[in-house]
């Protein structure tokens, strides 16, 4: 890192001879050779009112007798709490904040990545939903249910308390719930979940508890029951990418004020220094802290 860091000022410093050159710099002279103050020579030569500079902070000015400084190098260091935020809004925006392009990009792929998953599943869900209500609705009676239990059992199932066990001539039935008044999803579950439903689809058979629509019906409502699982561990995946991001952006963001705040240990200000001809001319002056 001490390495690094002399490597730094050592081309900062090559930098400035470059541009401002101290051993050979042109006096700044008043062209009316006027005995005026700095700050009215800075206005005469048209470097903008004094004042409005150093309020607006356009040019940053300070002044020290007969000595105008300009800052010319300066580091300001980035919000942790920012870069947190931002990525806890969006994965990855943290990361561009503190200039990590690459990790942005990663973070903010994932999270197309996980949403498209999270659609798609949800998406497909949605169809077997639909697809299982769709034959239920075609191939199970509430009424057939009904007169079967009717004719079987001798019973009107409505006035049957749960718990009760009912048996007939060749078999059996535990009445377990009763159907609710709406075709809700607890009403789709149970017609294919519980025995004492299957007395309503269109291929009952007294021998056969699992009879095909029934089968092919609870396949279904599997195959909705997974794809709505997958989406939610897709949901569960992108809260996890956005808090991951978050916790990254701090890191990264400390990581960019810790290199950068290793440079920003140069200090670099422009001096104009009055002569003893009242002439202007630039120094520069260089401090570095370890």
């Amino acid at each position: 890192m001490i390495k690094r860091r002399f490597l730094n000022l050592i081309i900062f410093i090559l930098i400035s001879f470059i541009f401002f050159p101290i051993s050979n710099a042109t006096p700044l002279t008043n062209p009316q050779n006027e005995d005026v103050s700095i700050r009215d020579y800075f206005n005469s030569v048209g470097y903008g009112n004094y004042h409005r500079a150093k309020e607006s902070g356009d040019l940053l000015l300070a002044q020290a007798g007969d000595e105008v400084y300009q800052e010319i190098y300066g580091f300001k260091s980035k919000s942790t709490s920012k870069g947190f935020l931002l990525s806890m809004l969006l994965p990855g925006a943290g990361e561009y904040y503190a200039e990590s392009k690459l990790k942005a990009g990663i973070f903010l792929s994932l999270e197309a990545l996980f949403w498209t998953g999270y659609l798609s599943y949800h998406n497909k869900a949605g169809n077997k939903e639909n697809e299982y209500k769709n034959f239920a609705d075609l191939n199970w009676s509430e009424q057939a249910y009904k007169d079967s239990m009717l004719t079987i059992y001798g019973v009107d199932i409505d006035t049957i308390s749960t718990g009760t066990k009912l048996i007939g001539d060749y078999d059996s039935v535990v009445i377990v719930e009763h159907l609710p008044d709406s075709k809700t999803q607890q009403y789709y579950e149970m017609v294919g979940k519980y025995d004492q439903f299957r007395y309503g689809w269109d291929d009952f058979d007294r021998t056969n508890f699992l009879t095909p629509h029934r089968n092919f019906y609870l396949n279904l409502r599997d195959d909705s029951n997974k794809l709505f699982d997958n989406a939610r561990y897709t949901l569960i995946a992108i809260i996890g990418n956005h808090i991951l991001s978050a916790f990254d952006a701090v890191w990264t963001v400390k990581t960019y004020n810790k290199k950068e705040g290793g440079f920003s240990q140069l200090n670099m200000k422009l001096r104009l220094v009055e002569e003893y001809d009242r002439n202007l001319s630039p120094r520069i002056l260089l401090t570095y802290k370890f």
